[in-house]
């Protein structure tokens, strides 16, 4: 198997799994063992508290989990987008489009420095002028 190949012919693909990634699995039973090991801990965690005088209502009041499962799948945040969220905000407060009438402006140093296109500077003095 001491064959030569060009650097730029096309390499066969694959499926090897590669290390870092897990091997796919059903979700409908991942969850479900989530669920189930969720309620064991759950069961242990409420008998620990009523066998040691634990306050019931203090207990309730805390999460068991270490991810919420509204905001969580599979142990893992759910991602989104900052704006997915703009519909929801949009519906619920009034958008003002007007904007008042304005007789100055302010300009931070930063903007200035930025505003300013150091074309025939050539040292940090001629720029400062």
């Amino acid at each position: 198997m001491n064959s030569i190949k060009h650097l730029g012919e096309l390499i066969k693909k694959n499926k090897l799994q590669l290390f870092g990634q897990p091997p796919a699995r059903n979700k409908s039973k991942s969850k479900l063992q989530s669920l189930e090991s969720d309620c064991g801990l759950f069961s242990r965690m409420y008998i620990a508290c009523q066998s040691r005088d634990g306050d019931l209502n203090e207990f309730f009041t805390h999460e068991n989990q270490r991810c919420p499962p509204s905001l969580s799948q599979d142990g893992k945040l759910r991602h989104g987008k900052k704006s997915d969220l703009l519909d929801c905000l949009t519906s619920c407060v009034e958008c003002i489009t007007d904007a008042p009438e304005s007789n100055v402006i302010i300009l931070d140093g930063a903007v200035l420095v930025n505003m300013l296109k150091p074309v025939a500077c050539k040292t940090f003095n001629d720029y400062a002028d």
